[in-house]
C-alpha cells in the first residue's frame, strides 16, 4: 500500500476508535490464551494431529488501492455523521476482496 493509504487508514481507524463508545470490560482471564489452551490439552491428554491432517488455511485478502481510498473516505464522511456501525463495516472490509 502507498504511504498516503496507510496514513489514511490509520487516521479514520483512529478517529473511528475514539468515535465509538468504550465500556468497562472486567479483567480478561484468559491473559495468555495459548498457555491456556496448552494446559488444557495436556490435562485432557489429547495427542497431537497428525502432520498430514488438514488444517484450515489463513484467509487471505487482496487490497484494491483505489476502491480502499474511497471506502474510507465514506467511512470517515459516516463517522462525522454519527453512522459508526457502517463506518466500522467500511473500515474492515471496505476495498477488499477475500480471494481464500
Amino acid at each position: 500500500m502507498s504511504e498516503a493509504l496507510t496514513e489514511l487508514e490509520q487516521r479514520v481507524t483512529a478517529k473511528l476508535y475514539a468515535a465509538l463508545p468504550q465500556w468497562e470490560l472486567p479483567p480478561d482471564p484468559l491473559q495468555d490464551p495459548a498457555e491456556f489452551w496448552r494446559r488444557a490439552v495436556e490435562e485432557a491428554d489429547v495427542p497431537p494431529l497428525p502432520d498430514d491432517w488438514p488444517q484450515f488455511p489463513r484467509e487471505q485478502w487482496i487490497t484494491y488501492p483505489a476502491r480502499r481510498a474511497y471506502a474510507l473516505l465514506l467511512a470517515d464522511n459516516a463517522i462525522d455523521h454519527g453512522y459508526l456501525s457502517e463506518a466500522g463495516f467500511l473500515v474492515q472490509y471496505g476495498g477488499k476482496e477475500r480471494i481464500s
